[in-house]
């Protein structure tokens, strides 16, 4: 976050339902989309992560470009194409 670079994150817990299912459709894009099991990390840590960019959910797609997320989006309502911005073949054969 800390590099200014364009990227999607994706975060959820491995141990929950719809975490694995969102994992599911999202490992079929042709794209980089980072995972944070929140499960794996300090609790006091996460709660500010959460409160600073707005997580509601247990499982949220973030569009971030360094420290500003400004898009989210519900990965199983998504049109995901258009989320990612995605020009070429978005799923992998």
């Amino acid at each position: 976050m800390a590099a200014k670079e364009e990227f999607f994150l994706f975060v959820g817990r491995l141990d929950n339902v719809d975490t694995q299912r969102g994992l599911k459709w999202l490992e079929a894009v042709e794209q980089t989309i980072y995972f944070l099991d929140t499960k794996e990390i300090d609790y006091v840590a996460y709660k500010k992560f959460a409160k600073k960019y707005n997580i509601r959910t247990m499982t949220h797609l973030g569009h971030f470009k360094g420290k500003y997320q400004f898009a989210v989006a519900n990965v199983f309502t998504v049109d995901l194409p258009s989320f990612l911005g995605y020009q070429g073949i978005l799923f992998q054969n």
